[in-house]
This record gives C-alpha cells, structure tokens and sequence, in this order.
C-alpha cells in the first residue's frame, strides 16, 4: 500500500512537521515517564483533528484531574476495559453525522489509548471485537510499562519472566517471582485479525520511527493498532532517571 503523506526522515524533518503541542504541560506523570512522552508524539502525529479515548490507567489519572488536563484536544474518558467499543462508537457516531451533513465531511481521527491491562488483559475481548469492524477508521494504542502501574506495579500478561511485582512476591523458597512469560500482544492482533489494517511496535526513544508509524495508522484508516514499549521508573525497582545513563 502506498503511503501518500509525508513523512519523517531526520530529527530536523521531525522538527519541523511537530512543532504544535496537543499534549502538553500540566500533566502529574512520574519523573522519566515514557508514556507521557509517546502521547506527546502520537498527538503531534495526529494533529487537531483528533478526539483522543482513554481508558482508566496511569494516562488517565496522571492527564486529567477535576477541571484540568494536559490534553489539547477533545477527550474522552472510558472504563478500565471499555477502549474496544468506546473507539468504535466514536467512530459510527462521527460517519453517522456526517452522512446526515451534521458534520462537514472531514477526516477526524479517532485514537483509543490504554495500558497493558486494559487493553492486553481485562480489556482484550473488546479491543478483539473493535479489530473486526473495517466500517470505521481509528488506531487503539497500547501503552505497555509491562505492569498495571496505576494501582501499585501489579502482574498483568505482559510483564517480563523473572519481574518482581506486588502480585508476583520473590520468596525464601521461589526466587523467580514471575514464571509466565510475556504476551506477543502485536503478533496476536496482526495474525488473529485478518481484518486489521496496520499493526506496529514502537517506542518513544525512536521519535521518528514513532511519529511515522501513528501517521501511517492514521492515513490507512479502518481499524489499526500500535504497541508502544514505555518501561515505568516507579515499577522496576533501582531506576531513577536523574542517575541512569
């Protein structure tokens, strides 16, 4: 398929194409938080004509408090596991509208984000469902810290074999707390899906690889999905980002 827009090839292409913020100061995420910094892409990729769905998790409490957010763009908040069919309602009500001329016939990007449980554990069935729905044009990204860092760093699929969670304890007996290994969320919804359009892993330490790839999700339309890798400084033990190299 045959990408018509314009993407980015060096850090100066980068930025000169992103200068516009629609994530912006004012969230409370951690110190080092990737998360934060991958939403600050995806939402430079993105640009203004986006309505942004997140569901509960660390980018729900951290960007959004009463009568505050760091979002510059049109929010909505859904349930711990609601992203699947919140993304696909959002995006029947806006080609409803339109077809009624009640919205000018625009594209308007819908963008669904939730953490690894909501979206690869308590989440999955409807994030699953909403990849079969080829009517609609929206990207659900999930922002892995490979543990539900929300409620106190606690086991969810996708943390690593051998993690040390508050649900997975180290013991006198047992040292390898976590025994399961990692779920291949991005293998499971490109070869599960045949309807799925664009499936892609990145990562906010490769802004341009990033930036290109939500840009790529979002000009192939129908249903996509990006996994994003964000280790958390609050979750694994030791690391603090005014120390690491």
């Amino acid at each position: 398929m045959t990408i018509s827009i314009k993407l980015a090839r060096t850090v100066k292409d980068l930025l000169q194409m992103a200068q516009t913020e629609y994530f912006d100061a004012g969230h409370r995420t951690c110190q080092g938080c990737e998360s934060a910094m991958v939403l600050r892409w995806v939402a430079k990729a993105a640009g203004p004509n986006t309505i942004v769905i997140g569901a509960t998790g660390c980018m729900y409490v951290a960007n959004t408090t009463y009568y505050t957010t760091a979002w510059a763009l049109p929010w909505i908040h859904t349930q711990l596991s609601g992203t699947g069919s919140a993304v696909v309602g959002t995006a029947a009500a806006l080609k409803a509208l339109m077809e009624k001329g009640k919205l000018p016939n625009e594209k308007i990007n819908v963008i669904g984000i939730c953490g690894d449980l909501g979206c690869a554990d308590a989440g999955l069935s409807e994030v699953s469902n909403a990849l079969t729905h080829t009517k609609y044009n929206f990207l659900i990204l999930m922002y892995d810290n490979e543990s539900s860092a929300n409620t106190d760093i606690q086991e969810t699929t996708m943390t690593p074999y051998g993690a040390l969670t508050t649900f997975s304890p180290s013991g006198k007996q047992v040292r390898i707390m976590k025994y399961r290994w990692k779920k291949n969320m991005a293998a499971m919804m490109a070869v599960g899906h045949p309807e799925v359009r664009y499936v892609a892993t990145a990562i906010a330490s490769d802004p341009i690889d990033l930036y290109n790839k939500v840009k790529k999700a979002l000009e192939i339309g129908g249903p996509t999905f990006i996994h994003t890798l964000d280790p958390c400084p609050k979750g694994w033990g030791g690391y603090d980002p005014q120390v690491q190299p």
